[in-house]
């Protein structure tokens, strides 16, 4: 449904071009590699006239340093604690119906300091913002909310628990995973994660898996169920070793999605 007429135009130049420096004589390869970025840079400008696209305002998202632990179920047991980033929101303009990514601004929300905030999302109403949060090498992870602008900040959870990966509910409660299973990985010593719910208000907290595995990263899904990554042990060879779940917010109906 876009005129992109302009974008052909410049792909068949980019072509003409780099027939010409390929044709003959030696190889140019700061040359190719000039046309090579030239054309990645106008697909991802084409992609950012997607339609779908229309609709986003601001892209919330953390900076922190990578965890580099020594299998992807470790990281809260082995990964080097290295603070520092916090949580942003990127506002990026739009320009003749395209993002302009080179003209956006970064605005922080929260500042990480000495700690490690991790997997913010926001609530369905764009008023709150949840995040997992650890002060120190010494702390555990914990929920946090703030305000969209950044103001209100309130630590929901605590405890010796690890509790990350909020992922705000339609009946505006809070799931999210946690270590509050008191469960060991099966073949080594990271303690097993699993997913939990709470109110917004960090009360009532309640098991919504019963699993003495390692889960991850709940989002929520167009029927309103929560949908979750678990890592499979017993007979994982046989099939995957990441499945996909499915439950309602009140915990029932728990059902495999794939794998």
């Amino acid at each position: 449904g876009l005129d992109v007429s302009a974008e052909r135009a410049e792909l068949a130049e980019l072509r003409r071009r780099h027939q010409a420096v390929t044709a003959s004589g030696p190889r140019d390869a700061e040359a190719e590699t000039y046309l090579y970025l030239k054309a990645r840079t106008a697909k991802r400008r084409l992609f950012l006239r997607d339609s779908d696209l229309a609709p986003i305002e601001r892209i919330l998202f953390v900076k922190r340093h990578p965890y580099e632990p020594s299998h992807n179920y470790s990281d809260i047991l082995d990964a080097q604690y290295r603070p520092g980033g916090g949580i942003y929101v990127l506002e990026v303009p739009r320009q003749d119906g395209r993002f302009e990514p080179r003209d956006a601004q970064v605005r922080q929300l929260f500042d990480s300091r000495g700690g490690v905030a991790r997997d913010p999302m926001a609530a369905f109403n764009a008023t709150r913002i949840y995040f997992g949060y650890r002060s120190s090498a010494d702390d555990t992870f914990h929920i946090m909310a703030i305000d969209a602008d950044g103001g209100n900040a309130q630590q929901l959870s605590d405890g010796p628990w690890h509790d990350y990966y909020p992922c705000p509910l339609p009946d505006g409660g809070v799931a999210f995973i946690s270590t509050r299973c008191k469960a060991r990985f099966l073949c080594w010593r990271p303690q097993a994660f699993v997913l939990f719910r709470m109110g917004s208000d960090g009360q009532n907290i309640r098991p919504l898996s019963y699993a003495n595995l390692s889960e991850w990263a709940p989002s929520v899904l167009r029927d309103g169920r929560i949908i979750w990554t678990r890592s499979e042990y017993l007979d994982k060879g046989a099939d995957f070793g990441h499945t996909l779940w499915a439950i309602r917010p009140d915990g029932t109906h728990p059902e495999l999605i794939f794998g």
